[in-house]
């Protein structure tokens, strides 16, 4: 009986133990957590919701006002998150000034990205090098840096969405969003 007890504390206290030691995907959530979760739980500032797959907060990150985007599956599972800046300047240098001491912050705490890219769009780039927000605001610049943990894909990203500048930090699960690949495939499988 002794030994029974003393082998059901040592469980529990190794349970314990790898509850504190999670950490958090994406400030104090973790992949899977449930709609009504993050619904309840999250401190930011309310704007709105669609069914039970996505909640929008407003707040403020390193200074700068963002929307906070959470998204879920079918089963209300969190699975992405993104912050989305949205400030207009009207400098528009000061997008890529944001987003390059964004990318320096997300690496300090991640590590080197695995993926960084320029896109020039226009071939006539000499006269936008010398200035890449306005490239941006033009359209003619996208900024991309990708960053991977064992459970999260981070992308910064920063482009032109519909005629104005946005940045976005994008947060997805690697194993859930996976897993919902492979079940679409396999359902186009079944159609080809």
């Amino acid at each position: 009986m002794r030994t029974l007890i003393l082998c059901y504390l040592f469980l529990l206290i190794q349970g314990i133990g790898y509850c504190q030691n999670q950490q958090n995907d994406f400030r104090e959530f973790t992949w899977g957590d449930s709609f009504d979760k993050v619904l309840s739980e999250e401190k930011a500032k309310y704007v709105t919701r669609k069914d039970r797959v996505e909640l929008l907060y407003s707040d403020v990150l390193g200074g700068k006002d963002v929307k906070i985007l959470y998204v879920f599956n079918g089963q209300s599972k969190l699975i992405e998150t993104v912050y989305i800046f949205a400030r207009k300047y009207n400098n528009p240098e000061r997008y890529v000034l944001n987003y390059n001491a964004f990318s320096d912050l997300i690496t300090e705490k991640y590590g080197t990205p695995t993926k960084q890219k320029e896109r020039w769009i226009s071939d006539d780039t000499a006269n936008d090098k010398a200035n890449p927000g306005q490239a941006v605001s033009d359209g003619d610049l996208s900024f991309y840096t990708v960053w991977m943990t064992d459970r999260v894909v981070i992308k910064s990203t920063l482009s032109n969405e519909v005629g104005k500048p946005s940045m976005q930090i994008h947060y997805t699960t690697r194993s859930l969003d996976v897993m919902e690949n492979e079940e679409e495939l396999r359902s186009a499988l079944k159609m080809l």
